[in-house]
């Protein structure tokens, strides 16, 4: 138990301390809509924001989908197409008569909306937000902002549309945000570092060895780090409590909100109570995990990222995205992951989810065809 202490009481620094790294100063700016610049990062188009409170120009409301993302392969409304005042092959969405087969703002249903995607045979294809990146990993997205992290350190591109700019410019492997910091680490330094996204000065709010994932909910940070541990840390002083001694030393991803904290480790989806495991067990393989409590967890190929909204579990798995429902956690058996749609592969590095969509690191050729550069796709749920 000494160990576990020791291993979540991180050096704190008071939130005035100046970071190592220094902040960027608004990026270089990257050019907007089509085309590549160089090897500048660069925006493919305006990007429409998710629900609960990002911006989206021309946004239409989701009709009768799902709060937390019905699969994008919805069949047209049974019984409209081809009755009514609507010709055979089309669907009536109001007052309005639409081939819910090709049209991006009704695909698949009425009132689903590809934010900005295609629409193709009903399914919403995924959009292009920002290439020409080097070697990015990490993502993170609050109501208006998408976050990567790329080999200049950590960067910023509105969901509305607009350029992306540099916030932090250094080492940073991992990124979590909420709406008013970003915070950021790299599995070599010793720091989470916050950064303000009005601005000002990035502090270092705790130290912590081999930080292997971030995340943020409501009030504190979440790090899993080399130890096997998962901490929560006060970003105004760098208190920090051990949630959980997981024992494993390979854990990819970290994921929290109000139904628990979830984790992936190699070959694995687990989740824990947002309290922690009481008592501090270690969990083992799935096993009891103190106080008599088992953790939910989920056999799944290959590793990387976790995302999490309200209802599902998000994973990019061998270069396709899945999912699984939250509620299936902690029962016998396991939890049914899905292919969240046809097409979305290439999933390769972080992942995001909001109330409306999916952001993913993947890639794709440069305007030579010949060199792969690395990207962030958008696609509706």
């Amino acid at each position: 138990m000494a160990s576990l202490l020791i291993a979540c009481s991180g050096r704190s620094n008071a939130p005035g301390d100046a970071a190592g790294g220094t902040g960027g100063a608004g990026g270089t700016p990257m050019a907007n809509v089509g085309g590549s610049a160089g090897n500048m990062p660069q925006v493919a188009g305006a990007a429409s924001g998710g629900a609960g409170g990002a911006s989206v120009a021309g946004d239409s409301a989701r009709g009768g989908a799902d709060a937390a993302g019905a699969d994008n392969a919805g069949a047209a409304d049974a019984g409209e197409s081809g009755s009514g005042p609507c010709d055979a092959g089309l669907t009536l969405c109001g007052a309005a008569c639409n081939d819910v087969t090709r049209d991006g703002s009704n695909c698949g249903s009425c009132g689903h909306d590809c934010l900005g995607g295609a629409c193709t045979a009903g399914v919403c294809q995924p959009v292009l937000l920002v290439d020409n990146l080097d070697n990015p990993s990490a993502l993170a997205v609050n109501a208006d902002s998408l976050f990567f992290t790329d080999a200049s350190g950590v960067e910023s591109a509105p969901l509305a549309g607009g350029m992306p700019k540099s916030l932090y410019q250094g080492a940073a492997k991992l990124v979590a945000a909420d709406q008013n910091y970003v915070y950021s680490a790299t599995n070599e330094e010793l720091e989470i570092r916050r950064i303000p996204l009005s601005g000002g000065t990035t502090t270092d709010i705790v130290g912590v060895p081999n930080v292997l994932a971030l995340a943020v909910y409501a009030d504190y940070v979440y790090e899993a780090n080399l130890n096997g541990d998962i901490c929560r840390v006060s970003p105004t002083d760098g208190t920090m409590t051990m949630v959980a001694l997981i024992g494993l030393s390979e854990i990819e991803g970290l994921a929290v909100n109000a139904g628990g904290i979830f984790f992936r480790d190699s070959g694995y989806v687990e989740e824990i109570p947002l309290n922690g495991l009481q008592g501090g067990g270690s969990g083992g393989s799935g096993g009891d995990s103190g106080s008599g409590q088992n953790r939910g967890r989920v056999s799944v190929d290959g590793d990387g990222p976790i995302a999490l909204d309200g209802q599902a579990v998000y994973i990019s798995a061998l270069g396709t995205m899945l999912k699984a429902p939250v509620s299936k956690f902690g029962q016998s058996g396991m939890a049914p992951f899905t292919q969240v749609a046809p097409g979305l592969t290439q999933s390769w590095g972080g992942i995001a989810v909001d109330a409306r969509a999916i952001y993913w690191v993947g890639r794709k050729l440069d305007s030579t065809g010949t060199n792969w550069t690395g990207a962030i796709y958008r696609s509706a749920k």
